[in-house]
């Protein structure tokens, strides 16, 4: 229990100040709206490498697969989310 309480500090401080610092001047409502899906998707991120990836792969040995599927997340998933995120500033910044 106790490991969980510094990862979702983290998870929710890094999207506040990501959320905060790349968008100044921006409504509040707007940060709170970016830090909860970038906070979500952080812990979601982190819950399926430590709960599925790390036990299924890098612990069982098959190091290979471990990586191959931490690359597809980096390269492929990471920027759907900076999609979202810059659909999201659009449909913020016109309402």
């Amino acid at each position: 229990m106790l490991f969980h309480i510094p990862v979702w500090v983290v998870a929710i401080f890094v999207a506040w100040f990501f959320s905060s610092d790349e968008f100044p001047g921006r409504q509040s409502s707007y940060v709170v709206l970016s830090t909860l899906v970038l906070s979500i998707w952080m812990l979601g991120s982190f819950y399926l490498f430590y709960s599925w990836l790390v036990p299924k792969f890098l612990a069982g040995g098959d190091k290979r697969f471990f990586w191959l599927y931490a690359i597809i997340f980096v390269l492929v998933l990471m920027p759907v989310v900076g999609i979202g995120l810059l659909l999201l500033t659009k449909t913020s910044a016109l309402s």
